[in-house]
């Protein structure tokens, strides 16, 4: 693997830490305007997914569903329009200002949505082999490549190309405009979120997933027709069916096997990638890592298929009303069950994830810790969250939330009325001694991912989740002695009603 520089190791510590060190600020951005919200590829054929999209886990238990629509279903209950909706401002002049915008099951950095998603097919009959994008605004799938690509995804995989694969890329300019360098960190978290839902939807809709964050990054980027100074491959996972998938013959007569058969697809946007140099050169360094060189690309780790934990509410419901309230928090009280429930994480106790690290489980290497403010049941302080026996360990008695509000970087957010702060935490460092460059994404994708199932077991118990990153970590580890760092902190609470109209998108 190649050596990480000074250079490089001084900037990502920067993001943790120190943001505002390595984000510059440029004037012209401006000039560039806002990028568009989704990626257009004009004159391709495409296919329209099913939208009589099941709104409960009973309706899907009580359907025997086509392979098809198990995708489609899948699919945009991952990442699709979860609803749109309409919301008014008070100005100075107590006129309104009215915004409008659409909302996907998974939370992201200033509602940008970096992330997206291309997905290849073999064997279902409603549909052509090939690669395809998903297109959110239809919902559809547009066909970008159609053929057999199998070899060509083992050799980048390192396994098994057959059956249905999704990758999972990040678009830097989405975030970036607002965000700049900083957004590289968030990135790695936006698509930790999405890899959590793809990893829960696909155990609803009847399949099982696989994780990889080992591959060959050219190879997809080229499969998929990506620039990498514009977008990049961050996560593959592996969909399979055993009842109901049939490969079939896509006639294809010379499968395609090689990078340079394969040409970059333009779509009908080209951002200003000379912006963000550092991202780029970050992505490229990964990708020209010798990865298959390390000796652990089929480690992956497999946890005994037992029976899912019964959960105490709809992942459905859940998925289409979480909410960020923001400063709508109300001060009110939780008790001890609501706050075992929330950090109950044993819906990922099968994650199947290729991490180099010997023994890797991510309950032992992202952590979860929390301040209790008001809840019943527990003395006021912040507590260590035993993930493998769900038991809360006090690390610190007493009253912090005056502490934990100063350290705020942006006071958008009262916390010392909000009865439960959370901190996800993992080692950086163990990640890139054992990953290089690549185990800083791995490690923000791993904190996306518990992130997110915590703000869904907020929203099954209709409480609100707001994750944030402007704090100052570095103080808020010294004062409760936290060993890791802490990646994401969320507020979590009862919230007073958002003022704003809503169309929930699933019964249109």
């Amino acid at each position: 693997m190649l050596k990480i520089s000074k250079e490089k190791l001084s900037f990502l510590k920067s993001l943790q830490y120190n943001p505002s060190s390595v984000t510059y600020v440029d004037e012209s951005i401006s000039k560039f305007g806002k990028p568009i919200n989704f990626k257009i590829y004009p004159n391709y054929n495409h296919i329209n997914l099913e939208t009589d999209f099941p709104i409960s886990q009973n309706e899907v238990e009580n359907n025997d569903y086509s392979v098809f629509q198990q995708l489609s279903y899948m699919l945009w209950y991952t990442y699709g329009l979860i609803n749109y909706n309409w919301l008014t401002n008070k100005s100075e002049l107590n006129t309104g200002e009215s915004i409008s915008f659409f909302r996907r099951s998974v939370a992201s950095g200033g509602g940008l949505y970096p992330g997206e998603l291309y997905v290849y097919i073999t064997g279902i009959s409603e549909m052509d082999s090939g690669i395809y994008y998903f297109d959110v605004t239809g919902p559809r799938l547009v066909c970008l490549r159609k053929g057999n690509f199998d070899q060509y995804i083992h050799e980048a995989l390192n396994e098994g190309g057959k059956g249905i694969y999704i990758f999972i890329t990040s678009f830097y300019w989405k975030n970036f405009f607002k965000y700049l360098n900083f957004s590289y960190r968030l990135q790695g978290l936006d698509i930790g979120a999405i890899v959590g839902q793809v990893y829960i939807m696909s155990k609803i809709f009847g399949f099982q997933s696989t994780t990889k964050y080992l591959f060959n990054d050219n190879a997809l980027n080229s499969l998929l027709g990506i620039d990498i100074s514009e977008e990049t491959t961050y996560a593959a996972v592996k969909l399979e069916i055993t009842n109901k998938l049939t490969y079939r013959d896509n006639k294809v007569v010379n499968p395609i096997t090689k990078r340079n058969q394969l040409d970059f697809l333009k779509h009908s946007y080209t951002p200003p990638n000379h912006l963000y140099p550092e991202i780029k050169e970050l992505n490229c360094l990964i990708a020209n890592d010798s990865i298959f060189n390390t000796g652990f690309t089929n480690n992956l780790v497999y946890y005994r298929e037992d029976i899912d934990y019964p959960y105490p509410y709809d992942l459905l419901y859940a998925s289409r009303n979480r909410v960020s309230p923001g400063e709508n928090f109300l001060f009110d009280q939780l008790d001890c069950e609501q706050v075992r429930n929330i950090l109950d994480m044993s819906l990922q106790k099968n994650f199947r994830v290729d991490v180099p690290i010997k023994e890797y489980h991510s309950f032992r290497f992202v952590k979860l810790y929390f301040y209790a403010n008001n809840v019943k049941g527990l003395a006021k302080g912040y507590y260590f969250y035993d993930q493998l026996n769900q038991n809360f360990i006090l690390v610190k008695r007493g009253d912090f939330a005056f502490n934990i509000q100063r350290n705020l970087t942006r006071k958008n957010f009262n916390l010392t009325e909000l009865p439960l702060i959370i901190h996800v935490a993992s080692n950086i460092n163990y990640y890139l001694k054992n990953m290089n460059l690549r185990g800083y994404r791995a490690v923000q994708m791993e904190a996306g991912r518990i992130m997110h199932q915590i703000q869904l077991n907020a929203a099954g118990i209709n409480l609100g989740s707001h994750p944030m990153l402007s704090y100052q970590g570095e103080n808020l580890e010294r004062m409760f002695d936290v060993s890791e760092n802490i990646l994401i902190q969320l507020a979590i609470g009862k919230f007073k009603p958002l003022l704003r109209l809503t169309n929930d998108l699933s019964q249109i």
